[in-house]
């Protein structure tokens, strides 16, 4: 899956669930491609979801991945 598949994927599952709480995947998609502003109203449409946002999220976490390219 390409980071453009998952800009997709998240798209349209916040389309069709729009209380969903992952909303951060989207907004730290936004900020690595650049694009802050996107990525800050992103953030604030979490906050208005949920206060809590992604507590621990480690376990979606692939330790070799962790460097963005």
């Amino acid at each position: 899956m390409s980071i453009e598949d998952a800009r997709v994927m998240l798209l349209r599952a916040l389309r069709e669930r729009p209380t969903w709480a992952p909303t951060c995947f989207l907004a730290a998609f936004y900020a690595h491609a650049g694009q802050f502003e996107k990525a800050q109203e992103t953030v604030k449409r979490l906050r208005a979801i949920t206060p809590l946002g992604v507590q621990d999220a480690t376990h979606w976490r692939d330790p070799e991945q962790r460097e963005f390219h």
